[in-house]
This record gives C-alpha cells, structure tokens and sequence, in this order.
C-alpha cells in the first residue's frame, strides 16, 4: 500500500514539474489580431475603406482602423478598397497568438471618361434585352452569340409567348415556323441578328459617347453621375447614371450603365438601363450582356 502511495506522489510531482515547463500552465492563444490602418497620400485616415483578408472581411471607421479578431494562422492577402481610390493589397503571414499592424495607403484617382469595348470583338457572350411600356406591354429579345457570330441563336418573346426563334450555324440556317423548323437562305435570318446585335453596340457606344462629352464638358446637355461599385451579372463593375439637364415636359431621358472594372472582360457594359418618358408615357428598355466568352451550346434543331 506504501509502495502504490509513493508511485502515485511521483507521478503528481512529475506532472507538476512537466506544466512548470510549459509555462506554469498557461496555454497560448491559438487566434490572432491584426490591426489594419487605411490612410490616403496626405496621410489622413480613410473611413468607408472595404477590406478583406481572405474569408475575413470589414470597414474602417472615422479613424482609418479595422481590427480582424479571431484570426487564423495562415497566410493572407488584405486588399483595400473604395470609391475614387485605387486599391491596395498587402501579403502577411500571421502566427499563433500573434497582434499584428499593418497600415495601406490609396491613391486616389482622377475621373475619366471609360473606355467601352466593342463586343464584336468577343469571342462569345449573351444578350437579353427587355422592353415595357407604362401601359405593360412587354417584349424581350434573347441572343446567344457564339465562335465570333459564326453561331448565333435568336428567340423573341412577346408578352413571355414566343413570337419567333432561329438558328445560324456556320453557313446555314434555320427558323421555326408554324411550330416546324424551317431551312432558309442564311443571308435572310443572318440580316436580322445582325441588326439586332448592331443596336446594342450602338447602344453602348452612344452612351459612352455621350459620358466621354459630359465628363469633359459641363455646358453639354447630358449630365454624368458616377453612383459607385456594385456586382451585376457577377461581374465587378462601375455604375453610371446620365441623365438630361434640359428640362422639357414632351420628353425626357436617362440611362444608367455598368461597366466591368476588372478581370479578363473590363471594358465591356455588363447592364443598361434607358428609360423614356415622352406625352405621358414612359418606356424602359432593359439590357443585360451576360457569360462572356462561354460556350453557348448552340446546335441546329
């Protein structure tokens, strides 16, 4: 019985003198703290700065801070961004237990006029285009656009009944009609997609025609807004909003545009907006350019 006392007596002073080792039994944190600092090139704090580090996120407050709790020991990047700045990353690496200050600093940028992108030149993309009137009359014209026009496929709707629907694939081409798809000259159906697709870079071009004036002549009728980021169509993007500063009760106008701002399709208007109000009535005309360089699938019937 003596024997198992003292057995037992060895083993607590043993354990004792382990934790002793360890820092009298403390246990280090296993999360870390980093303190982020936004400033712009004066040196004065940044608030409104989004920030994330990898499935982290936050927004400095007035004093240009943002403080990730809980981190994970890992490596990160934090990226900065806001409105009318250039973004900023930096790369950590964070440790266990580790209180950790970085500080950024955004350039600001100089507002210039966006540079729009031809979609002829884009291998593939899809357009839907949708009208309505103040009455509710509705409409919407679906393109799918693919191998640089060599594969295109058109449906139109008319108040969600489909009005018409044809194919062109390479150097044929076929419609539906009275619910039986038809062969027919490529140069007849081909005319029509085209001057569809002619509209909408025409759309696009004369919005960014008159953005380009606006923002370099103050005296010109159009107005420009730059409203600020948003995601639209997943795609990261700029929205703009023009509008008209002659007042006139026969008719008025305005159109908002997002444009991509990063990423392989910059340059190219993801979404518009035009609305017409003219003796009363008011008609919209939305456009949505969407799956850039996707295969569309596109076989004939």
């Amino acid at each position: 019985m003596k024997k198992i006392i003292v057995l037992v007596l060895t083993i607590v002073l043993l354990a004792g003198l382990f934790v002793g080792c360890g820092g009298g039994g403390e246990t280090q944190p296993k999360t870390s703290t980093i303190t982020v600092s936004v400033f712009d090139e004066g040196g004065n704090a940044l608030s409104g700065v989004n920030l994330t580090m990898g499935d982290y996120s936050g927004e400095t407050g007035n004093n240009g801070k943002y403080i990730f709790n809980d981190v994970e020991s890992a490596s990160y990047t934090i990226r900065a961004s806001k409105d009318e700045h250039e973004d900023e990353s930096e790369d950590i690496v964070v440790s266990a237990g580790e209180n950790k200050t970085v500080s950024l600093t955004l350039k600001e940028v100089e507002e210039e006029a966006e540079e729009l992108k031809n979609y002829s030149t884009e291998k593939s993309y899809r357009v839907t285009m949708e009208g309505q009137s103040s009455s509710g009359e509705t409409n919407r014209i679906i393109i799918e656009h693919d191998n640089y026009g060599n594969l295109q496929h058109l449906t139109i709707y008319d108040k969600d009944e489909k009005e018409f629907e044809m194919y062109i694939v390479d150097d044929k081409a076929k419609m539906l009609m009275d619910d039986k798809w038809m062969d027919v000259p490529l140069e007849q159906v081909q005319a029509m997609s085209t001057g569809y697709l002619n509209l909408l870079e025409g759309m696009a071009s004369g919005a960014a025609e008159s953005y380009n004036i606006a923002i370099t002549n103050p005296a010109f009728s159009y107005g420009v807004e730059k409203i600020g980021r948003e995601t639209v169509n997943g795609y990261p993007a700029i929205k703009y909003h023009m509008f008209s500063k002659i007042t006139s009760e026969e008719e008025t106008g305005t159109s908002d545009i997002w444009i991509i701002n990063s990423g392989p399709y910059k340059g190219y208007a993801t979404r518009m907006v035009i609305t017409i109000k003219s003796s009363g009535e008011e008609e919209t005309m939305t456009i949505n350019i969407t799956d850039f360089g996707k295969d569309m699938g596109i076989q004939m019937p």
